[in-house]
């Protein structure tokens, strides 16, 4: 059985070691296990975990995968820790991709280094075994780690590659929409990837994170500025002036634009797809915006909003088309010509942009402050200010804003 010959009735790459006797406990369970070999099976259900089949002694094939989803929508395929093992769940994810469809998957769970399901639940018991199957890797995040583990993304010209490299990955899924959700869901983990890199770079490498420990002694309440020269403790900076507060309006004006006027996506779509939004709802509502523009070969309003009330996102759609926030900005209504609509949005985006960086700069350069108190700082400050101050040009300045929505 286990090492015959393929025969015109015996197929390994058709079949799984216990799926017979698996497919009812696999049922109860509402999933199913998917070991490396037939004795991790055994081992498993020795431990009392009966839901649990194996290839017979090949890798997973697309035959089994279809196998694994009749009995379960996400199998949890598991892999031994070592190099062998994730090559194996790199060979199984890459057979799994062209096949995902809308409810079905799989998961991928990891052993400690040096163990795998037998040795596992036989030293350590089920627990042990469940705790790791609970940490399970979805299909998403997988092939995520997978393209982007030890990705040098120090210069343009390498993010192009990353980014190339992973949704030429994406290729091969044939549920057009499933594929579509991978591709927002990569394009807003690699705006994430790009920016973190940047601010990083902006901030010598130390990032906007970090957590300030005041210093002994009695130094718990006193200003992280305390100890800078008078021109440090007067600037605008230690006041904590200068700074205007990014917040989710910028968000909200950027999209009503592009919803109200989507031929801006023509070319501006990297634009929108670098925006930096925080909230989930307004990233789901870009995410779809984006799905819209590249699978669409004429851009209208009309049409993006049925695309976005079948997505399921008609509420949000309304509550910024209907919203009074934005009445006095002209240019985000359908009555702006797109010459000026692209002009007041490119600026809102600008400024939006700006004040992030400032934000994060200034909060990494408080960190700084805190931990020495110098006045090096200030040419850091200088520079940023300067910056944004040429960036955010006065709409009532731009030469020629607003005549063709007049006309």
């Amino acid at each position: 059985y286990l090492n015959s010959p393929e025969t015109p009735l015996f197929h390994k790459g058709h079949n799984l070691y216990n799926f017979a006797v698996a497919r009812k406990a696999a049922y109860d369970a509402g999933t199913i296990i998917v070991a490396e070999g037939y004795m991790d099976v055994i081992a498993l259900a020795q431990g009392g975990i009966t839901h649990a089949v194996a290839p017979l002694g090949t890798a997973v094939t697309e035959e089994q995968i279809a196998l694994l989803w009749r009995m379960a929508p996400e199998p949890v395929l598991c892999f031994d820790g070592d190099n062998a093992g994730v090559r194996a769940a790199v060979r199984a994810m890459e057979r799994a991709l062209p096949k995902v469809r809308a409810g079905y998957s799989m998961l991928f769970a990891i052993m400690p280094q040096g163990e795998d399901p037998d040795s596992l639940i036989t030293a350590k018991g089920r627990g042990a075994f469940e705790e790791v199957v609970s940490d399970s890797i979805s299909l998403v995040e997988m092939l995520w780690r997978t393209l982007t583990s030890g990705a040098d993304i120090t210069t343009p010209e390498r993010r192009a590659g990353l980014e190339k490299k992973v949704f030429d990955a994406l290729s091969p899924i044939e549920d057009e929409k499933v594929k579509r959700f991978y591709n927002g869901e990569y394009r807003e983990r690699l705006n994430q990837l790009f920016w973190d890199e940047k601010t990083k770079n902006r901030t010598g490498g130390k990032g906007g994170g970090g957590k300030f420990v005041p210093s002994k002694g009695g130094a718990k309440n006193r200003s992280a500025f305390s100890g800078a020269s008078m021109e440090l403790k007067s600037s605008r900076l230690a006041q904590g002036a200068g700074v205007e507060p990014v917040s989710v309006s910028f968000e909200e004006l950027i999209l009503l634009v592009v919803l109200n006027h989507p031929q801006l996506l023509v070319s501006h779509l990297e634009t929108l797809i670098d925006v930096e939004i925080e909230t989930d709802e307004l990233k789901n509502l870009r995410r779809e915006i984006v799905n819209y523009a590249e699978l669409s070969e004429g851009l209208d309003s009309e049409h993006l909003r049925h695309h976005l009330s079948e997505a399921g996102l008609e509420k949000t759609y309304n509550r910024l088309i209907a919203g009074d926030s934005f009445k006095s900005v002209w240019h985000a209504w359908p009555k702006a010509d797109l010459s000026d609509a692209e002009t007041g949005w490119l600026h809102t985006i600008n400024r939006q942009r700006y004040i992030v960086a400032l934000q994060r700069d200034k909060k990494a350069l408080e960190l700084e402050l805190g931990r020495d108190f110098t006045d090096k700082n200030l040419d850091k400050l200088k520079a940023i200010k300067l910056e944004i101050e040429s960036a955010e040009a006065n709409l009532a300045d731009i030469e020629g804003y607003g005549l063709a929505s007049k006309v």
